[in-house]
């Protein structure tokens, strides 16, 4: 579940941010929203070690669990749907009208072909194989880290 959720949290960053920020400033907030994810992290690391190490593993679900829930709260009663591609250059002056709607839906048909183009599935097998590699060397490499030390004689 976990992962259904952070695979599909970027793309919805960047769709929303594609239709709320200016282009230049898109790299700012970029910046900004890498530099407090980066921080959070290593807050959160702490702070699950911490817990874990005092028995208290279940409270760290429960502290996240909490976080994310405050979250979408705070998302869905402040966060209003904009208009679609009315920060694109090119549509601005047309979508500036009220009455007009950029109404673009994916096709079932759109996505196949953009998902299995050549370059897209290319991209999308070597993502699997270094997902694999780099997470199975963590998982040989946390037990060796975890084991108590042994003196050989």
């Amino acid at each position: 579940m976990t992962g259904l959720g952070n695979g599909g949290f970027l793309p919805a960053i960047l769709s929303y941010t594609n239709d709320t920020l200016d282009l230049h400033t898109r790299s700012r907030f970029f910046g900004v929203f890498n530099a407090s994810a980066q921080f959070a992290n290593i807050c959160g690391l702490i702070l699950t070690a911490t817990l874990f190490e005092a028995g208290l593993w279940q409270l760290s679900y429960w502290i996240i669990g909490g976080i994310v829930h405050l979250a979408a709260i705070l998302i869905a009663i402040t966060i209003s749907e904009p208009k679609r591609g009315i920060k694109h250059v090119e549509l601005r002056d047309v979508l500036a009208d009220v009455n007009t709607h950029y109404t673009y839906n994916l096709t079932r048909e759109t996505v196949k072909s953009t998902f299995f183009k050549p370059t897209n599935v290319v991209a999308f097998l070597e993502g699997l194989f270094t997902c694999t590699l780099l997470t199975s060397t963590n998982f040989l490499l946390l037990p060796y880290l975890q084991a108590y030390p042994t003196t050989s004689v």
